[in-house]
């Protein structure tokens, strides 16, 4: 059975060893601290010898290492390494409401590397993540112990924009530009073309789209001087709209192909700026039904 004798000469014979232990490293470490704990070592390192001094080393080496996880920025790695062995590493990962984003963009945001959850900011994820191409709005939560819920509204897509610069865009209700047109899974959206028309495709495409017979023809929409539309057809025909009621003129239009087919004529551009009446230019040669030859010869004719 160890005696108290015993006992006490094993803490000895470590403090002795300790104060071997900091003999050894006193000169390295002086070199690396300040000048004012550098004296401090310098006066411990006299002292050594004496028993009170030993305990003083060993106590000035604890506070030494103290210093050095402190000095060297290190807290924050044990803290998170505390936590990870205590069970709150981040191993479920819960993404809802991404249509569109993909979960590896949503994964590579969040930047996890191995951070405890504790010490997750979801305030900076939140902040990575609402710079996604299709994210409107995103919400981030901590499920303890291990878990980490995103939950994403998307901008949905409206139509395709051409800008001056000729590059095609996805750009959303607002005309918000979500990314480049890449993905041929979005060539039937409307497509629109010119400066500002990502801005007032929203508010002209429903008189289109009303008009099944028109929309299913219709390859763009150009904004003329940022005021009123032109329909470009499948077919090459340019349909010019009014400024003012777009969708009457539209409405009348659907009507005349429906008695008369007008847009399988050969006619290349069919103007209805003007109310109540529709002019057709005609292809080179080409009369209308009920229209001789000198009316072909002009190139336009009223309907």
């Amino acid at each position: 059975m160890p005696t108290v004798g015993g006992v006490t000469r094993g803490a000895r014979n470590a403090v002795a060893g300790l104060d071997a232990a900091l003999g050894r490293l006193g000169s390295p470490i002086a070199a690396l601290v300040p000048r004012r704990l550098r004296r401090i070592i310098e006066k411990v390192e006299r002292q050594r010898t004496r028993p009170v001094g030993q305990k003083a080393a060993v106590g000035f080496l604890a506070a030494t290492v103290f210093y050095g996880v402190v000095g060297g920025g290190h807290v924050p790695a044990l803290v998170n390494a505390a936590f990870l062995v205590s069970g709150f590493g981040i191993e479920e990962i819960r993404v809802s409401g991404a249509s569109e984003t993909p979960e590896k963009a949503v994964i590579g945001a969040l930047r996890i590397n191995r951070t405890a959850l504790p010490l997750f900011s979801a305030e900076a994820a939140h902040e990575r993540l609402s710079g996604l191409p299709w994210v409107a709005d995103v919400t981030v939560r901590k499920l303890y112990p291990n878990g980490i819920a995103v939950d994403l509204v998307e901008r949905p897509p409206f139509a395709l924009w051409q800008d001056q610069s000729g590059s095609i865009k996805i750009v959303d209700r607002e005309g918000n530009s979500i990314m480049p047109f890449r993905d041929r899974r979005y060539a039937r959206l409307p497509f629109v073309v010119g400066p500002g028309a990502n801005l007032k495709v929203a508010a002209f495409w429903p008189a289109v789209a009303s008009q099944p017979l028109l929309a299913e023809r219709t390859r763009a929409a150009v904004l003329v001087a940022n005021r009123r539309w032109d329909l470009h057809l499948e077919n090459g025909i340019v349909v010019k709209l009014p400024e003012k009621d777009p969708a009457a003129a539209l409405a009348r239009l659907a009507q005349l192909e429906r008695d008369q087919q007008i847009l399988e004529r050969d006619v290349t551009q069919l103007d209805l700026r003007i109310p109540d009446h529709i002019t057709a230019r005609l292809a080179e040669g080409q009369p209308l039904p009920g229209e001789g030859k000198e009316k072909a010869r002009k190139g336009a004719a009223r309907i």
